[in-house]
């Protein structure tokens, strides 16, 4: 989120594949300063998911896949700590984690 004076502020959240949510931000507080829409709307202060992605690809700021955005290093300390707690109980025979598989993502983690 960004705020400055005057009440103005844009906020971006839960979106896939920006290389820089900062300036996808900074690009939506930009067109609100712009005035009005059509037919008196409001410019949108609020984007996310897949419209907050949308809106990017739109208004020109950089997009790319979001593995992309996960370096070798930090995937394999992520694997690490997730077998980490696969090996770790609450109770007898209880994990603490369980994996399971959707058809639209390839691993799901449900705590």
């Amino acid at each position: 989120s960004i705020m400055r004076g005057g009440g103005a502020c844009a906020v971006v959240g839960a979106v896939k594949g920006v290389r820089n949510p900062i300036e996808l931000t900074h690009k939506l507080l930009l067109h609100q300063s712009q005035g009005l829409l059509s037919l008196g709307r409001i410019p949108p202060l609020f984007l996310c998911g897949d419209g907050a992605r949308l809106w990017a690809e739109n208004n020109g700021v950089a997009i790319c896949h979001p593995d992309k955005l996960v370096t070798d290093s930090s995937k394999e300390i992520y694997l690490d700590h997730i077998s980490r707690l696969d090996n770790v109980s609450c109770k007898e025979d209880e994990p603490v984690i369980k994996r399971f598989k959707s058809d639209n993502q390839k691993d799901d983690l449900q705590l």
